[in-house]
């Protein structure tokens, strides 16, 4: 089945800098409206990096940021597929959500391996443990 709904992004002030193999990785949020990178694991992300910082300077430069719909996300090396619920581990990436932990996205295309980028649909609100 084709997936045609887009993702919707937004540009939030980067606090730290991101390289390009940042990008499609899961992204927190912070209480100073600034972008950190899911350092905390089995929490409900923000968002998901789209863009890369030109800078090195910190807490001046936006990134784009996609916080709903179809969007891409990079996994870490397991066995996931289409159709499995996907939350975020300590270094952003997609991983299989443990017990009591938060789901952020479904894969809707692609499959696991190491490191590889595949289609998921973002889920909105926190929907508990699985």
């Amino acid at each position: 089945m084709a997936y045609s709904e887009s993702a919707t992004v937004v540009s939030e002030v980067a606090a730290t800098t991101f390289a390009a193999d940042d990008v499609y990785k899961f992204v927190d949020m912070v209480a100073s409206n600034v972008i950190l990178p899911a350092t905390t694991g089995n929490v409900l992300p923000y968002g998901v990096l789209y863009s890369k910082t030109a800078t090195t300077s910190t807490g001046v430069e936006a990134v784009d940021v996609a916080v709903g719909g179809i969007v891409k996300v990079r996994l870490a090396a397991s066995t996931l597929s289409a159709g499995d619920y996907i939350g975020s581990s300590t270094a952003g990436f997609g991983i299989a959500p443990t017990t009591d932990a938060y789901v952020a996205a479904q894969i809707t295309a692609g499959s696991s391996g190491n490191i590889r980028v595949v289609s998921a649909k973002l889920l909105t609100g926190p929907l508990g443990g699985i």
